[in-house]
């Protein structure tokens, strides 16, 4: 059985700062500010300096133990512009 889906991913890095937040077909799923999380071993210069002003875009799926043997996940018609 070959499952297809499709989902409308957006992402939002605000310039300047440290900030993110993803939508998935227009819900909101996650948001991080690196300039106000408080996590115990969370280290905002030690990731600045490691990260630096510019860098790459990745996808990655998560698949879990619930992810099917042989199962693929492929990208297409990925664009990327400025907001």
């Amino acid at each position: 059985m070959k499952l297809l889906l499709s989902f409308a991913i957006a992402c939002l890095l605000l310039p300047g700062s440290s900030a993110a937040a993803a939508w998935i077909n227009g819900v909101k799923i996650s948001e991080f500010n690196g300039q106000t999380c408080t996590a115990a071993n969370y280290d905002r210069q030690k990731v600045a300096d490691l990260l630096g002003p510019e860098g790459s875009i990745a996808v990655q799926v998560h698949g879990g133990k619930s992810w099917p043997n042989g199962a693929k996940c492929r990208w297409k018609n990925v664009k990327i512009r400025p907001l």
